[in-house]
């Protein structure tokens, strides 16, 4: 069974009234590290208690806590497997043991939209993300012509660089 954590955010933080009212989002806008680690941080699963343990604790960005999360934490956050993301890096030796559900969640979700979109329709179809190791990747479903392509994309961010 994996262990999980999840991000809190310190609700005091000047970045939430600089943020109030905002209608455009840009790197220069004040209190747009926190809007970022906001998008950032997931409930991430670990192999074990002590990995999961050991990556909770301040991050990054001074308003944000990493905490140990329950089951109960996921379902009062309303958060599915298939937006879980992955602590470990692909060196881990249990990495495969906790990202394939997580990847296989993400992936049927996408097939699952993929299904359900629009017909006779080009471009984008639906996307889905997968976070492994603080990195994301995007899988996209583009429609062209007859066909559908799959790209896939990967960021990181450093979150103390805004």
């Amino acid at each position: 069974m994996a262990r999980r954590s999840h991000p809190t955010f310190r609700a005091a933080s000047p970045g939430f009234a600089k943020l109030k009212g905002q209608a455009e989002w840009k790197l220069d806008t004040p209190g747009i590290g926190l809007a970022l680690a906001f998008d950032y941080y997931r409930f991430e699963a670990f192999a074990t208690k002590d990995e999961r343990d050991a990556r909770c604790g301040p991050m990054a960005h001074q308003d944000v806590r990493c905490v140990p999360a329950t089951t109960k934490d996921l379902k009062l956050n309303n958060v599915s497997l298939d937006s879980v993301a992955c602590g470990h890096d692909i060196d881990h030796p249990r990495f495969d043991a906790v990202v394939s559900p997580l990847f296989d969640a993400a992936l049927k979700r996408l097939i699952r939209d993929v299904v359900d979109g629009p017909k006779k329709t080009e471009g984008r179809i639906a996307s889905t993300e997968i976070l492994i190791a603080r990195t994301r990747d995007s899988i996209s479903a583009e429609a062209v012509g007859q066909f559908i392509k799959f790209p896939v994309s990967a960021m990181a961010v450093s979150i103390d660089a805004c």
